[in-house]
């Protein structure tokens, strides 16, 4: 809803990304979206930072099934003396991404034995790193835990599966860890008992990346890079101005806090150090709500922090010498402060540069021309529905 009015986002907004992009419906079904192509599903509008994913090759295809020797693709190997454990399966879809998942077979008197990387991947000193995996329990089969064995060259394990989670249904599964050094490890993905034959698991699309994984990157040889999602709207569509407007948003938070500060809203003047109004996740994961007017800070508050993966609602409304914010669940706050002098554009899940973006979904975007009264900006955050 925008300028109070019913209108369809795409004849409005301005959307870029330099790459192909797959985004995963509510039910965790991955759907194709095209270069420059908003990546919308039964969750939202799916808005990302540029990712890279730095295993080779992760889909695991164009491989005929087979299980001993043979049963590995290229760019991956085993671990442990004998590969009588391992086991390739016929292409299937997993998410909604067709792949050919791996089998980790009982039997045999290996205790550590498994899949890894044929060559190092690097990893730089101090950088937190997760890895990602979807794993299934094959019917009739006892399921057992699946480690990432010394993870980033440091010594241990990591459990990566945890058996008794495990169902007849794909499952995502995550783990992090920081590299203490700098250097090039293989990705180890091991089991560490001896194992009766009734024992196997299965695991398809894998992930190592910087940052906890959004969507997912196939990889075919090499690592691969996605573009990030830039998405911006004019006020003047909006029939928003920097004298007085209303502004909703309801979304969903897709991934942890980075320590770094996210912009998840920024209505921005031809200088956003000069004018501007911002919601940002800050270094600590608190909601910032700030609004700046010719330099000066007029308004800010913080909010504790928003669960990741669950649905909340921001409303911020300004004009008339007052601001006021709801965030959440928080209760609403209205005070004194000097609107911005201009309003260029909004971006939404990043700033207008792109800079300080965010993983979220975005759900729901209403804007009115005027500052809401309190009446008023409670019904339209209540009304906040519908899907983009």
């Amino acid at each position: 809803m925008f300028n109070g009015l019913e209108s369809p986002l795409d004849s409005i907004l301005e959307f870029s990304r330099g790459s192909t992009k797959l985004a995963a419906d509510a039910s965790g079904n991955y759907h194709s979206f095209a270069e420059d192509q908003l990546a919308r599903t039964n969750r939202g509008a799916s808005l990302e930072p540029q990712a890279t994913e730095l295993l080779p090759r992760n889909i695991f295809s164009g491989v005929t099934p087979a299980r001993g020797s043979g049963a590995f693709p290229t760019g991956w190997s085993v671990v442990g003396p004998s590969s009588e454990f391992a086991e390739i399966l016929a292409p299937e879809l997993v998410c909604n991404v067709e792949t050919q998942p791996l089998r980790y077979n009982g039997g045999g008197e290996e205790s550590y034995a498994g899949f890894r990387t044929a060559g190092g991947l690097p990893h730089s000193s101090g950088t937190d790193y997760w890895l990602s995996l979807y794993a299934r329990l094959p019917p009739g089969k006892v399921a057992f835990d699946l480690y990432w064995y010394t993870p980033l060259d440091s010594e241990g394990i990591a459990r990566i599966v945890e058996g008794a989670a495990l169902t007849p249904d794909w499952q995502r599964f995550d783990v992090a860890r920081q590299a203490g050094s700098t250097g090039a490890r293989e990705v180890n993905l091991i089991k560490t008992a001896v194992l009766s034959a009734d024992h196997a698991i299965d695991i398809a699309l894998p992930m190592l990346r910087e940052a906890r994984p959004g969507s997912f990157i196939p990889t075919t040889g090499s690592p691969a890079t996605r573009a990030a999602d830039r998405l911006a709207l004019s006020p003047v569509d909006l029939g928003i101005s920097a004298a007085s407007g209303s502004l909703f948003l309801r979304f969903a938070l897709d991934a942890q806090a980075t320590g770094q500060n996210e912009r998840l809203l920024s209505l921005e003047g031809a200088n956003s150090a000069e004018d501007c109004i911002s919601i940002i996740r800050d270094t600590n994961g608190n909601i910032v709500v700030a609004v700046i007017s010719d330099g000066v800070l007029q308004f800010e508050r913080s909010f504790d922090p928003l669960p990741v993966g669950e649905t909340h609602k921001i409303g911020i409304a300004w004009g008339g010498g007052s601001v006021r914010v709801q965030c959440g669940n928080a209760a609403a706050e209205t005070i004194a402060a000097t609107a911005p002098t201009s309003l260029e554009a909004l971006a939404i899940g990043a700033g207008l540069d792109g800079a300080e973006p965010t993983a979220l979904w975005l759900e729901a975007l209403a804007a009115y021309p005027s500052h809401l009264d309190d009446t008023a900006f409670a019904a339209a955050l209540g009304d906040l529905g519908g899907r983009l």
